[in-house]
């Protein structure tokens, strides 16, 4: 009898229990899982912050054993220019050994490959992650003499090309410090790597080197990065052109601020700050192109450093931000005739742009507008200095005085974008060549990601 009604109390503290115990357990789990949740996004937050440069992979397709994934993305453009080649002033310049230099006034139109991407991610474990870029950078103007707003694609060369090729080391759960080796864009500038029409700042800029790269970011918003690399630009030495040494002679460094103004009652409004150095701006893309042309340009002799400022505030579906990138002095072009080094150009080069950018619904799609107002300075140095070979037209065409610029873009259908920027260009006026021009380009742009 004793153990009848013992085991009856038993039954009845379970059945009572029972509801308290999975609630206690319930709430556990919600707990851990909110912390969890909390973690996640921090450490996302962190490796956007890291990845600011660089090109990602948005879409995964595929994802084998949770380790490895694959997606990719492809920008197929349409252009129309009101002159030859695009993004130019004409007229034409013909140098005294008789080669032909820039273009013409007449309108030109393209229907070229922009970029198509192959992004492979693989997570190695919880503290190494590895990642590859494997682009193909497209077709370039054939009137063209050099894309300078192709960076990677130096004198109209297109092809398959490991863009980036890298490997990550750090746990943004564990420690805010992270290392990244391989071939990279390194933290100098801010900037989207495939704009429709690329700005003055990011030409100016963007710098991919294969690198070693280490840095650090905080749950208070702060963040900074130091890179070193070998630079890819020639340097002239004893009067020639070129040279054998190849050591590590390059670094940048970046430190920036980003996060909310929730302490202040404004929890919608989010920012981001950073200035950025490079201790040699020749080795950047555009101006590693220019100088690495032997036959006029030639290299350089000493080593420019160059600064970058950025900032962006968002609010809601309205965000603004502004860019400026410099050399701290004279940037030295030389010519090599004979073996022998003569200075063509000299100037202290710069440039910047202001932006802004409204989020809304077409007919139940997302879409952008966006405007921007860019502009460079002392490129009338080159112009005036060198006006037998820089006069109008030159390898230098397309950095304009003034840019005015406007963009569109819709999200057609899940993972497929049509966008359109125009964007009017006035150049400089050089002692030698004429009035001011102006320059209108159009380019429209089927973009797909998978």
């Amino acid at each position: 009898m004793k153990k009848t009604i013992i085991a009856s109390f038993v039954a009845a503290a379970c059945v009572v229990s029972a509801p308290a115990f999975a609630a206690s357990v319930n709430k556990t789990s919600a707990t851990e899982n909110a912390a969890n949740s909390a973690i996640t996004a921090q450490v996302n937050k962190a490796q956007a912050t890291v990845d600011q440069n660089s090109a990602t992979n948005d879409v995964s397709t595929f994802n084998w054993a949770d380790r490895i994934s694959v997606g990719g993305q492809a920008n197929i453009d349409a252009s129309y220019g009101n002159r030859t080649p695009m993004g130019g002033f004409g007229p034409s310049v013909t140098t005294p050994a008789g080669d032909h230099f820039g273009g013409s006034n007449k309108n030109s139109s393209d229907l070229n490959i922009n970029n198509v991407n192959l992004f492979i991610d693989a997570k190695i474990n919880s503290w190494v992650k590895a990642h590859i870029n494997l682009a193909y950078l497209g077709d370039q103007g054939r009137s063209d003499l050099m894309p300078l707003d192709k960076v990677s694609t130096k004198w109209g060369d297109s092809g398959l090309d490991v863009d980036e090729a890298y490997v990550d080391i750090g746990n943004f759960a564990r420690t805010p410090f992270y290392a990244r080796l391989g071939k990279q864009y390194v933290g100098f500038g801010d900037y989207d790597r495939y704009p429709i029409i690329t700005p003055f700042t990011q030409m100016f800029s963007q710098t991919r080197a294969t690198a070693a790269t280490v840095g650090l970011v905080t749950d208070m918003g702060f963040y900074a990065n130091i890179s070193g690399f070998q630079g890819g630009t020639d340097r002239i030495q004893d009067n020639q052109f070129g040279n054998d040494d190849r050591n590590i002679d390059n670094m940048s460094a970046k430190a920036g601020l980003t996060g909310s103004l929730h302490s202040v009652g404004l929890e919608d409004v989010h920012y981001n700050v950073d200035a950025s150095y490079i201790s040699n701006m020749y080795d950047t893309d555009m101006f590693s192109a220019i100088y690495n042309y032997g036959r006029y340009g030639g290299g350089y002799k000493t080593p420019v450093g160059g600064v970058s400022f950025h900032g962006d505030l968002a609010y809601g579906s309205f965000s603004v931000w502004g860019n400026y990138v410099s050399s701290l002095n004279d940037m030295k072009m030389y010519a090599t005739p004979g073996g022998n080094a003569t200075l063509l150009a000299s100037a202290k080069l710069w440039a910047a742009d202001v932006d802004a950018a409204y989020k809304f619904r077409t007919l139940g799609h997302n879409s952008k507008i966006s405007a921007s107002y860019q502009w460079t300075g002392n490129g009338d140095e080159i112009l005036n200095e060198v006006p037998s070979l820089w006069a109008g037209s030159s390898i230098y065409s397309p950095i304009a005085q003034d840019r005015f610029q406007l963009g569109y873009d819709v999200d057609l259908w899940k993972c497929t974008n049509l966008g359109v920027a125009w964007a009017h260009d006035t150049s400089y006026k050089s002692s030698n060549g004429g009035d001011r021009r102006y320059s209108d380009e159009v380019v429209a742009r089927l973009g797909v990601k998978f």
